[in-house]
Formats: structure tokens, C-alpha cells, sequence
């Protein structure tokens, strides 16, 4: 099953300034946060270009659903999606490549994902013709992330 509600994992926000953008929902909306985390990988976009980035990001310790935070990356997916715009609604996913392939049937194009031998792994971004931006998340990295908002 590609997702419902009762699968949500998180609500992705995109920020200039990781630190600026976790005080600030500290502040207004009482969120905490564990240590951000700089993922250095290889990424590769739906045509099929890979790249390298250095993406800060953490996940509120309130959740599920959590918010992830991720700070711009110009020239990359992780830009703002306008002043106040979510940048992602994502959910599990026990069959990551076959909902992958199921969202791009039905009309919803591979963005991004992690570069590897998979067509994609660990997670993928899907873009309706709305513009919205949906990513499917491994369940196999629930656990990790479950720990990790905990600490």
C-alpha cells in the first residue's frame, strides 16, 4: 500500500538557517530537538544526475508525526517552497521500490533519492503536477529515526 493518514512519518520543513528555524519553533511552538545530523552522501535526482550534498538536518523529539527540518541547499530539491510552504508530507513505506514505481504510474514523478544500485533506496521523493512534494520512507529506518528523536 503506497500510504494513508496512519502512515504519516513527518511533516518536512526546509529553512536558510537550521538553528534560526529550531529556536524559532522552540519559541512559538515549544518544539525540542536531539542533535542535528550532516548526512554527506550521493544523491541522484529522477533523470537519473547525481550529485553530492552535505544535509543538515534533525527531527523533533514530538512525533509521530515529527517535523524534520532541513536546512537550503541551493540548486538542489532542498530549497524553500515558498515563505511558509512544507516542503514534504512523508510516509513509511514497507515496499520502497514498488511504491516508488507505483507513484510514477500513476503520474507522480521520481525527484530524488539515494544514489545507489536500487532505483531507489532509503527514501524517494515523489512531485504531483500540484507541486506537491511527497517522499516515501524506508520502514526499515523507523527504528533508528524512533531513537534518534529520543535523545
Amino acid at each position: 500500500m503506497i500510504a494513508g493518514p496512519d502512515r504519516i512519518s513527518h511533516f518536512g520543513v526546509v529553512v536558510a538557517d537550521l538553528e534560526v528555524g529550531m529556536a524559532e519553533y522552540s519559541r512559538i511552538l515549544g518544539t525540542t530537538w536531539p542533535e542535528a545530523l550532516t548526512l554527506d552522501r550521493s544523491f541522484r535526482l529522477g533523470d537519473g544526475t547525481v550529485f553530492e550534498a552535505s544535509l543538515r538536518v534533525v527531527y523533533s523529539r514530538e512525533g509521530p508525526p515529527w517535523v524534520e527540518m532541513m536546512e537550503e541547499i541551493p540548486g538542489t530539491p532542498w530549497v524553500p517552497t515558498g515563505p511558509a510552504g512544507i516542503h514534504h508530507v512523508a510516509v513509511w513505506s514497507d515496499e520502497l521500490v514498488a511504491d516508488s514505481a507505483e507513484l510514477v504510474r500513476r503520474g507522480a514523478a521520481l525527484e530524488l533519492t539515494y544514489d545507489g544500485p536500487d532505483p531507489v533506496q532509503g527514501f524517494a521523493y515523489h512531485r504531483f503536477a500540484s507541486g506537491t512534494r511527497y517522499e516515501l520512507v524506508d520502514a526499515e529506518l523507523r527504528r533508528g529515526i524512533e531513537e534518534w528523536t529520543r535523545s
